[in-house]
């Protein structure tokens, strides 16, 4: 099987490889090390292991190694702590994907709907009033445990009754930009949310900025309440907000190893969203690791072919986390208007305690544009925020789910648990879904939500300093 890149690619992938000291910054930089002393590691994994590949046709040496490419987290802390810029992350996942790799037959089922969560929603979504009840039974869990292969420790989350689609229908950027008929025309102005009210000082009937939300998998199967926050918080803004159609950022095809599957979510959602893009709008999504997974892997896993690489680098440049994405329009604004304004937040509600934890995601470390979550919620009034730094959570994705590395999984995320417990167990805040699933089964009825969710309602305030951001 083919790695999927360009010849170029390819070649700039293997010069990456080269570039690596050996200096184990990586090896110690990775949560599973300390867990596994057996594991090979991201440098034997990643730069030694694609070197191999491109070299030499000894199939034995890389059976050798095989396994261990199931074992990586793919939390990218590795690429992070390289210090001459290689990404083993990247090369471990571009080995998956290009080695001769065969799925266990006792597990084949299990991985392939891990890595086809559209499909697997769309079934327990259809049937939720079925399903939840028995995912909780533990006769249920025994059996996904010992047939499926899926942990029967592990507590799933429900699926939500009605889909995000249902309540925010999909629109296309044809009709938005006027294209379509006088009929299509009127369904864009029923299904494409205009701003409710405008920020201070701005003009009447003309949105601050046109955004396309990105519900991805969770939103759309686990948590349309959290997608409904997210459109109704942009739109407080006074931000215009369009609504995807459902798709899967093609992360969990990756982390399971089907390349072809990976490769048509990649193609399907570059080709749509650059046609967003090109109308003006941005991209904003819920998730930091959907968000990683469209900025850095469709182009540096070659997983769009190269007549639409470059629709793809425009939509990696104009992709955004929500979080990010709210201080850079701060920013935006701010320099536009000439005054400095900031997004403050309103909570709904009591939210229990007058302190706060904040869980760092490891995509979010990784993708390099600070931790925009923490400072706003650090804006929350009268709340003391823990910075937890605690490392990696341990769930990775669909890997914590999987009944070979759900202890795995426990034991990469015992410093955080520790810290949590040593914290008093308050509430925990962090943006990625699989890190609170992952903290609600290390602590116990712990409360755990999206950031945005404990900021409530958003608004703009005019601050005095100055407008590119000093005080």
């Amino acid at each position: 099987m083919g790695s999927g890149l360009s010849v170029a690619g390819n070649l700039a992938a293997l010069l990456n490889a080269d570039v690596c000291w050996r200096c184990q910054a990586c090896m110690a930089a990775c949560p599973l090390v300390g867990v596994l002393p057996h594991y090979a590691g991201p440098k034997r994994l990643g730069p030694d292991l694609w070197r191999l590949q491109q070299a030499s046709s000894d199939l034995r040496q890389k059976a050798a190694m095989g396994p261990d490419l199931d074992l990586c987290l793919g939390c990218r802390r590795c690429d992070v702590a390289c210090p001459a810029g290689v990404e083993p992350a990247r090369l471990i996942a571009l080995n998956r994907l290009s080695f001769s790799h065969r799925h266990h037959k006792s597990t084949a089922v299990r991985d392939w709907l891990l890595g086809h969560p559209t499909w697997l929603g769309r079934l327990g979504t259809t049937f939720s009033r079925v399903a939840n009840p028995l995912l909780g039974q533990a006769s249920t869990r025994a059996l996904l445990h010992h047939v499926a292969g899926i942990s029967g420790e592990r507590r799933l989350p429900p699926f939500a009754p009605v889909r995000f689609s249902k309540l925010y229908p999909a629109t296309s950027p044809l009709e938005v930009a006027g294209k379509g008929s006088p009929a299509e025309k009127h369904a864009v102005e029923q299904s494409v949310e205009r701003p409710a009210g405008q920020g201070e000082g701005e003009p009447a009937g003309q949105p601050v900025a046109r955004v396309l939300f990105f519900p991805g998998c969770q939103v759309e199967y686990y948590e349309p309440d959290l997608g409904e926050r997210v459109v109704a918080a942009l739109r407080s803004l006074g931000v215009e907000v369009a609504v995807d159609e459902p798709s899967c950022c093609g992360l969990p095809a990756i982390a399971n190893a089907w390349p072809a599957v990976a490769r048509r979510q990649a193609e399907r959602n570059v080709e749509r969203l650059a046609a967003w893009i090109e109308q003006g709008f941005d991209v904003v999504l819920a998730s930091s690791s959907c968000g990683l997974t469209i900025r850095t892997d469709y182009t540096g896993l070659g997983l769009v072919r190269e007549e639409l690489a470059e629709k793809a680098r425009l939509v990696a440049e104009h992709v955004f986390d929500l979080g990010e994405y709210l201080l850079q329009l701060e920013r935006r604004i701010s320099r536009a208007t000439g005054r400095r304004v900031r997004v403050v937040p309103k909570p709904e509600g009591e939210i229990g305690s007058e302190t706060l934890a904040y869980h760092t995601p490891c995509h979010t470390v990784a993708r390099g544009e600070g931790r925009p979550w923490l400072e706003l919620l650090r804006r929350l009034p009268g709340m003391r925020v823990l910075d937890l730094q605690a490392g990696c959570c341990g769930i990775a994705g669909t890997y914590g789910l999987k009944r070979e590395k759900y202890s795995v999984s426990r034991e990469v995320g015992e410093g955080l648990r520790s810290a949590l417990v040593a914290a008093g167990t308050p509430p925990v805040a962090t943006e990625c879904e699989t890190c609170r699933l992952q903290i609600r089964d290390l602590v116990p009825g712990a409360t755990v939500a999206h950031p945005l969710v404990l900021l409530g309602r958003l608004r703009w305030e005019e601050r005095a300093g100055d407008p590119a951001g000093g005080e």
